[in-house]
């Protein structure tokens, strides 16, 4: 008699199968780093956009002498522009960012990387000069 704990859920043992499986399923984890990568742009701009607006306020003087006021706000800002990138369309910012950059990255197959040597980049220094 078999003990074994058998599992209510399924157990998929099947590898996918080679070359189109892999290749879809390379393709989506990049298209899903892609996403990603938009919306954190998306939530970057988003705080600076909110930072420099918070910058052009003049001080009062009334609620300007709190201590950890401007951590506050910078973390309120973070928090905000976080959100507003992850819901829905955010500001439409990072599906512009996606449709643009989808077309090279996703083409190339994820390979965005420049040229390496320092022949392949005329005008360009390395450190050392």
């Amino acid at each position: 008699m078999n003990n074994a704990i058998k599992s209510g859920t399924p157990v998929i043992t099947s590898a996918p199968s080679a070359g189109g499986g892999v290749k879809a399923a390379a393709r989506a984890e990049q298209e899903k780093q892609l996403r990603k990568a938009c919306a954190d742009f998306e939530a970057v701009f988003t705080y600076y956009l909110f930072k420099s607006m918070r910058d052009t306020v003049p001080a009062s003087g009334l609620t300007d002498r709190f201590p950890g006021r401007e951590t506050y706000n910078m973390m309120m800002d973070q928090k905000i522009a976080e959100e507003l990138s992850r819901r829905g369309n955010g500001l439409g910012l990072k599906e512009m960012l996606y449709r643009q950059l989808s077309e090279k990255v996703l083409k190339d197959g994820g390979n965005t990387a420049g040229p390496e040597t320092e022949q392949d980049t005329p005008g360009v220094l390395s450190p050392g000069h």
